[in-house]
Formats: C-alpha cells, sequence, structure tokens
C-alpha cells in the first residue's frame, strides 16, 4: 500500500489544530466565545454540539495521520472535505438569512476564509494523492 506524503501529513495536522481551536470555542467555552462574538443567538446545547463535531474532526484526522496508507485515510479526508463544504454553506446560509452586528459578521467571514482556504489545500492534496496512488 502507498503511505500518504508528508505535504498530507502536514494538512491532516493543520486540520487537526483548527478542529481542535473550535472545538475548544464551542465545547469548552462557548459562553466566552458568544460574547467575544457577539452572535445573536445562543443554545449551549446547539453550540457545545458543534464543538463536538469539530474535536471530532481533529480526531479523525489523527486516526488518518496514524493509519498513514492512502487506502486507509482516503475515506477520511473525503469526509473532512465534505463536511468542510457543508460548513461553508451553513455559514453562507446564515450570513444571508440572520441579521448579525458587525463583529458577528466579521467573524463569520473570518470562518468562511479559513474553511474556504482549508478546502482549497485538502481538495489540492487529496487529488495529488489520488493521482500519485
Amino acid at each position: 500500500m502507498v503511505e500518504i506524503s508528508k505535504n498530507m501529513k502536514i494538512m491532516l495536522v493543520v486540520d487537526a489544530i483548527a478542529g481542535f481551536i473550535y472545538g475548544i470555542f464551542y465545547m469548552i467555552i462557548p459562553e466566552l466565545y458568544f460574547v467575544i462574538k457577539d452572535s445573536t443567538n445562543f443554545d449551549p446545547q446547539f453550540w457545545r454540539l458543534w464543538g463536538g463535531t469539530c474535536f471530532a474532526f481533529g480526531i479523525f484526522c489523527l486516526i488518518a495521520i496514524r493509519r498513514a496508507e492512502w487506502e486507509n485515510v482516503k475515506i477520511l479526508v473525503e469526509l473532512g472535505i465534505l463536511w468542510l463544504i457543508l460548513a461553508v454553506i451553513v455559514n453562507f446560509i446564515t450570513i444571508a438569512t440572520v441579521p448579525l452586528s458587525i463583529t458577528a459578521y466579521a467573524s463569520q467571514w473570518f470562518d468562511n476564509v479559513v474553511i474556504i482556504i482549508l478546502i482549497v489545500a485538502n481538495t489540492y492534496l487529496y487529488l495529488k494523492e489520488s493521482s500519485s496512488a
């Protein structure tokens, strides 16, 4: 079996770090993050569920690094890319339909930029790994 490249391992580490950072914000300190972000509504269960999902994304990335063989990692990378695409779609729907403060609007756009960068980088490396496998 073909082992994943060093670049893919680095990308998975970056994905895991992003997942854990957002997981901390949404699952561990959602009340504080709600105030910092100046969000319009707060449902602690939803925020913690979203944070747990971010943690799960980070854990999947670490599992992928440990497996290290492309055939074992491929489905996890596909799942991650799909999850990021759905997250950015939800963010765009929120921007279009929910009245946001300037701070919340800026935060939402920052999240979108981070997610789009991750989508592009992950997709590029996914295609590169697929063609070399």
